[in-house]
């Protein structure tokens, strides 16, 4: 089965520097095949990914989408925080 669509949950990650995330690939239709799945980052030196894992490396913004060999797609938006920034973190996400 090929993959129509897909979609990275959850769209929107907020991290601090060293955290470690796992990243849900969700495809239509259900039981697709994975395989040439490419995954890429608009800034690698501040988010790193390993499959679907996300590990947060400084601080900033980095988009994170993930391309179907069919050319359906999907984004993700990670914001790393450093540790300075935790008090920031724990009043904007409770």
């Amino acid at each position: 089965l090929q993959i129509r669509r897909l979609t990275i949950d959850p769209p929107r990650v907020t991290l601090t520097t060293g955290q470690t995330f796992p990243l849900a690939l969700n495809v239509v239709p259900e039981g697709a095949s994975l395989l040439g799945v490419q995954w890429e980052s608009s800034h690698i030196d501040v988010v790193d990914i390993d499959g679907t894992i996300i590990t947060a490396l400084k601080p900033g913004t980095s988009g994170r989408s993930a391309t179907a060999p069919t050319g359906a797609t999907s984004k993700c938006r990670a914001e790393v925080f450093g540790f300075e920034d935790e008090n920031v973190i724990s009043h904007l996400y409770p």
